[in-house]
């Protein structure tokens, strides 16, 4: 009779261990995102170029708006920009942008803006590092702008850095 139960009690837990042990939820693979390429960020994507108040804390706002076309290559050219009442960009934003396997945006784009009473500069340079969202339609990250030709007697060159990003465009 001892032996029955023994034999019954060590049926049990083997079930009861198996059953548990069924019910283990499988480990999933850890979201993988795809390895990038070039033609992950050819298209066009909308930028805002936010310099002056709040983001440089001036009197002044020099932001302005423009689509950028990226082609498959990483050649940048621009759109018609929205500007503020008087101001005007020339040369609009142009540049080359890489992308590498991890989805990390590289690249300079170069433009002018004209704030007639305030300042002129054609010859801003912004250096992009930026990041490709998992769904693949922002490219996040900050820039460095430089202003070469804005020397002064403190500055050998003028920079800049701020938060910078791209919104795909339809």
């Amino acid at each position: 009779m001892h032996s029955n139960r023994l034999e019954l009690l060590t049926t049990t837990l083997l079930l009861l261990g198996s059953s548990a042990f069924a019910q283990q939820p499988t480990a999933q693979p850890p979201l993988m995102l795809p390895t990038c390429t070039p033609s992950m960020i050819a298209g066009t994507w909308h930028a805002a170029f936010g310099y002056g108040t709040p983001v440089y804390g001036t009197a002044q706002n020099n932001g302005f708006a423009c689509p950028l076309t990226i082609a498959p290559n990483g050649t940048v050219n621009s759109g018609a920009c929205i500007v503020g009442s008087t101001m005007t960009v020339s040369p609009r934003p142009s540049g080359t942008l890489t992308i590498d396997r991890s989805c990390h945006v590289v690249g300079l784009i170069t433009f002018g803006y004209c704030n007639p009473g305030r300042s002129c500069i054609n010859s801003w340079e912004m250096s992009v590092s930026l990041w490709r969202s998992a769904d693949g339609s922002r490219l996040t990250g900050t820039q460095v702008l430089r202003c070469p030709k804005c020397r002064s007697i403190h500055d050998a060159a003028a920079t800049w850095v701020s938060p910078f990003e791209m919104i795909l465009g339809q």
